[in-house]
């Protein structure tokens, strides 16, 4: 057992040989690191921290100095002696003290407690300092040989670092969880052992030093890498945490940005579809008829297919609006849409709103017969159609002039609808309540005008329409 412990000591001992350079360098480490994260706006203890770091390090310089000094025969030890015992440990204890005061506002949140803490051990070093030191100079230069930590001076070092680091230990356990505060707690109790041991070591009349000093030395070695660990880890799990706000900002922004690409694109749809449908009739506009009549000729040219173009004007729609007013008017195009739309339900059909009372069919790849026959039953379900007015039940009529073509691809798209409209004025003229049909290019039409005779249902309304001034509606 005793071999074992003596080879122990003898690690010890090597570990700690050189531990005021080895502190030194881990101390500037931390200072380096320190200043190089310094956030004080966001972490208001990183302050003290970088202050125990630079007290800490100043301590240990301050030996390397001495000893430096002493080896080299510059200054000789025994005046040196006079002064750097009171201030290193001056510096160590103010170092510990600032760490205790960093984590107890980091960890436990208390401001409040935490200066007051910083506030009244540091001003306990002070006194302390200033009284040991004067004292100490005096008695140091009567007695050269004498030990610092045999005189009183040592002891009221290191009961006080041991009063302040066993309050901090204390607070900052009972008012904090987590690993923050165990590994806290862990190096501040090590900085507190070095203070702690000495004392039965100077009871002893440092008898047994050289068991204790190895271990102290060992322990404040070791708690500068668990106050780095520390420091590193906090500063990287608030980056981690600032990182995943800053991804889940990212994500409610893309979802934001997705949501409203979604409703411009919805937005943009019903926008196309404001300017090609007519809103009343829920037809085609012209414009969008243009579009799409272009796009039909194409087809049909490259299929050669025929096509048929057909031009539907209400009769004495102005009569209308004027009699009854332009709501029931309203009513009557809103009607003769649905017809439409119902009518011309085919993949190759095309229909639309022409312009005021006027309407646009294009019918392709269907032969001049059933063309004939679609335009027939088309004008007989408007005029037995009805529209309810304030007096009674509205019926009207239309004239249609339909114009077709059967030839390979040429240039006839405006040539068949200005047929169709000349073929519409002649419906107009001949009496309305009619179809006037044209065959481009093909065999002869069964007929050139179709006019059914009313059903008895609808003959009140047809004659009192046929009794309208004549006009070229």
């Amino acid at each position: 057992m005793q071999e074992f412990i003596d080879i122990t000591l003898g690690l010890l001992r090597s570990f700690t040989s050189d531990r005021h350079r080895v502190a030194a360098m881990m101390w500037i480490g931390l200072l380096l690191v320190s200043r190089l994260k310094y956030r004080a706006e966001t972490q208001p203890h990183e302050p003290l921290l970088v202050w125990g770091y630079g007290f800490a390090l100043a301590a240990s310089l301050l030996m390397l100095a001495v000893n430096v000094l002493s080896e080299s025969g510059v200054i000789p030890h025994a005046q040196l002696h006079l002064f750097f015992p009171p201030a290193q440990r001056a510096l160590a204890s103010i170092a510990a003290m600032a760490f205790s005061a960093a984590y107890i506002l980091y960890v436990a949140r208390n401001r409040e407690f935490s200066q007051r803490y910083l506030y009244a051990s540091k001003l306990s070093v002070v006194v302390i300092y200033l009284a040991t030191s004067y004292w100490w100079f005096q008695f140091s230069s009567a007695n050269p040989e004498a030990s610092f930590g045999q005189t009183w001076c040592d002891w009221a070092f290191r009961i006080n670092a041991c009063l302040w680091l066993g309050t901090g230990i204390v607070c900052l356990w009972l008012n904090s969880k987590g690993w923050i505060r165990q590994a806290v707690c862990l190096a501040i109790g090590l900085i507190f052992l070095d203070h702690f041991l000495k004392l039965p070591d100077m009871a002893t009349g440092e008898t047994y030093k050289h068991i204790y000093d190895p271990i102290r030395h060992s322990l404040c070695l070791i708690s500068i890498p668990i106050l780095g660990y520390v420091y590193l880890r906090c500063h990287a799990a608030e980056l981690l945490v600032a990182f995943e706000s800053l991804e889940d900002m990212v994500a409610a922004r893309t979802t934001d940005l997705e949501n409203a690409m979604e409703e411009l694109s919805v937005a943009n749809q019903q926008l196309r579809r404001v300017s090609r449908i007519d809103p009343l009739t829920k037809l085609y506009n012209r414009r969008a008829f243009e579009h799409e009549y272009e796009r039909l000729h194409s087809v049909v040219c490259f299929e050669n297919e025929p096509i048929a173009v057909l031009l539907i004007d209400l009769d004495h729609f102005k009569h209308i609006n004027d009699t009854f007013g332009h709501q029931v008017g309203d009513h009557c195009l809103e009607a003769v849409g649905a017809i439409l739309l119902e009518h011309f339900s085919g993949r190759d059909d095309l229909v639309a709103r022409y312009g005021g009372e006027e309407f646009i069919a294009v019918v392709a790849n269907t032969p001049w017969g059933e063309v004939i026959a679609q335009a027939e039953a088309l004008r007989v379900r408007i005029a037995e159609n009805q529209v309810m007015t304030p007096t009674g039940a509205l019926s009207f009529t239309a004239s249609l002039g339909l114009a077709y073509s059967n030839q390979e691809c040429q240039d006839y798209r405006t040539s068949l609808i200005q047929l169709a409209d000349e073929n519409l004025y002649k419906a107009k003229r001949q009496g309305r309540n009619r179809v006037v049909a044209f065959n481009r290019g093909g065999s002869a039409a069964p007929s050139n005008d179709h006019k059914s005779k009313p059903r008895s249902s609808h003959e009140t309304a047809i004659n009192v329409i046929a009794s309208w001034p004549e006009t070229t509606e």
